[in-house]
């Protein structure tokens, strides 16, 4: 993966065609937008009740999203997520942002995988087959942690599953300003294929027991959220694209967890 770097982006306008899909560009990218989705903002509590760590990378609204767009160029697929601040990086490390890490679900009508990635204890409920791992990590520590431990996800009602061969690490990131570009080559998935998408936005943090997200527990701390239960059947996540009350449907017992099931956005 290329270094990840806060670099300027020549802007250009992006032409409208026909086959353009609803309507701001993010005029980052010369390319054709393919899908936009703008979610609910002010969402970025989980079900309703998560607060931010204490920690100062955790800027007010840094993990809420406010849109997604997708825009093909000639070798890529640009996932560009928009969130509700502008992003820091007070570790100053090379990656140029660290308080932030994503999941993008991506439905291609193989329904592959129910159960998600390992530590956002949620299920789609339309089922994913490619999942884009957006994190401040190298891909030696991408393929070291993702793949051990992915290989067997499951809740109290569900069978194991390994996910490790949808995991997709991107070929870009680009940080700008409220953005995040997130580049995928086109032998890795097609577009032309898509159902269905969502989006995880979580914190980030190495010390993690689930797979670098910030964990949410009964009361806020430095690092970890509050506002949820210190079980584990409460989802990790702070914001999804859509209906975040699904992620209340759990159940967070001691021996006895029950991950909600949430659902994709279209894309057609």
């Amino acid at each position: 993966m290329k270094r990840i770097s806060k670099i300027l982006l020549a802007l250009s306008i992006l032409s409208l065609s026909a086959c353009s899909v609803i309507e701001p560009k993010s005029n980052n990218i010369q390319g054709q937008s393919l899908f936009f989705y703008k979610d609910k903002i002010n969402d970025d509590n989980g079900y309703g009740t998560y607060r931010y760590p204490t920690d100062k990378k955790y800027t007010s609204k840094s993990l809420d999203i406010n849109s997604i767009e997708i825009i093909e160029t000639e070798k890529e697929y640009n996932f560009i997520i928009t969130v509700g601040s502008f992003i820091n990086n007070y570790s100053n490390n090379d990656f140029g942002w660290e308080a932030q890490m994503f999941d993008i679900y991506l439905n291609f009508n193989e329904n592959k995988y129910y159960n998600t990635v390992y530590g956002r204890n949620l299920k789609i409920k339309d089922k994913w087959d490619k999942v884009i791992v957006v994190a401040p990590i190298r891909n030696v520590d991408f393929k070291t942690k993702f793949l051990k431990e992915n290989t067997d996800i499951k809740d109290n009602t569900t069978s194991y599953e390994n996910i490790t061969e949808g995991l997709i690490y991107p070929d870009n990131v680009v940080v700008q300003g409220d953005k995040f570009i997130v580049s995928v080559s086109k032998d890795k998935i097609d577009y032309s294929k898509l159902k269905g998408i969502q989006v995880f936005s979580m914190g980030f943090d190495t010390s993690s027991k689930g797979t670098f997200n910030t964990e949410v527990e009964e009361f806020v701390g430095v690092n970890n959220f509050g506002g949820g239960t210190d079980y584990n059947g409460d989802s990790n996540v702070i914001d999804i694209l859509g209906d975040n009350s699904l992620m209340k449907n759990y159940v967070s017992e001691e021996g006895n967890e029950e991950f909600a099931e949430i659902e994709l956005i279209k894309v057609k």
